[in-house]
């Protein structure tokens, strides 16, 4: 244990260390994306997907152990044996969202216990140097995405979300996934609380539509609704203070739910739907804010 250290050291020493894992694992993963981009076998790309994943989670574990040796933070998680997770299901993962330390949080909690985290990105990062090959790699869906205002303008554009959502999951018909959304859409903060006129004390309003499209597009075997709090570090919540050990107490508070048939549908087309499949987020919201209120005081 490195606790002892001033913080700036252990800022240094934890940011190298992650640096050289990285570095370490990236330079390992890059023949097997080589191969699978050029293999057209497809049992073999399956083969090859399997053990990049692999090797992204000891990477994952690497440095929660990094993080460990800055200084002991306090983790209070709900019992995961209780919800009877499994690396062979397909999972939505949503949850609240504060800080960038929430994706680390959420990749500490459930790596190893459910397949890898995969995010819909856009197309156009498919471009970005190095990263766009390893999120390829990886099997995460990229897709093209119109917002409202250009769907207004082109009403043709209105299944085109969908349809892309559809296409992009299509590999995941092979190996299990979880899906992970941030249903905010942005990090919690006091001015965008305040400009949204949110309802909510600790969130901002949720977005349904992204994760009513996974649902339609990607056979689920349940959603995690899980809830992050940070009862004492709500102005350090940063990914320096997390790699250097320096939050000490996070809860993390998990509700599965299974999927059911009145969750999926035609969310831009069926008013009915869309009508209900809001008010069931809201109501989410609805209980995620009185549980954090009621956890933090």
């Amino acid at each position: 244990m490195l606790s002892f250290l001033p913080y700036p050291i252990k800022v240094i020493i934890s940011g190298v260390l992650f640096w050289v894992n990285t570095l370490l694992f990236s330079t390992l993963l890059i023949p097997f994306i080589i191969l699978k981009a050029i293999i057209p076998i497809n049992k073999v790309k399956d083969l090859l997907s399997v053990w990049i994943v692999n090797i992204a989670s000891v990477w994952a574990q690497l440095n929660y152990l990094i993080i460990a040796a800055m200084g002991k933070i306090k983790w209070e998680i709900d019992d995961l044996k209780k919800l009877e997770l499994s690396k062979d299901k397909n999972y939505l993962v949503i949850a609240n969202h504060q800080s960038w330390v929430d994706i680390l949080a959420l990749i500490k909690v459930f790596n190893l216990k459910i397949p890898y985290f995969r995010f819909f990105l856009k197309d156009s990062l498919k471009w970005i140097p190095f990263l766009g090959m390893v999120w390829w790699g990886m099997d995460y869906p990229f897709m093209k995405r119109y917002s409202k205002k250009q769907i207004e303008e082109n009403p043709e554009l209105k299944d085109v979300n969908l349809k892309s959502a559809q296409k992009a999951c299509k590999r995941f018909e092979k190996i299990p996934v979880s899906v992970m959304n941030f249903l905010e859409g942005t990090r919690f903060t006091k001015e965008k609380h305040k400009k949204q006129n949110s309802p909510f004390k600790h969130l901002l309003k949720p977005k349904s539509g992204g994760i009513s499209l996974v649902l339609s597009a990607l056979k689920l075997d349940d959603i995690l609704n899980v809830t992050i709090i940070y009862p004492k570090n709500k102005k350090n919540m940063n990914f320096w203070k997390f790699i250097a050990g320096e939050l000490n107490h996070i809860i993390i508070k998990i509700n599965k739910i299974p999927v059911t048939k009145d969750l999926i549908g035609d969310y831009n087309n069926d008013t009915k739907y869309r009508e209900s499949f809001q008010k069931w987020s809201n109501d989410l919201w609805i209980e995620k804010d009185e549980l954090i209120e009621k956890t933090i005081n």
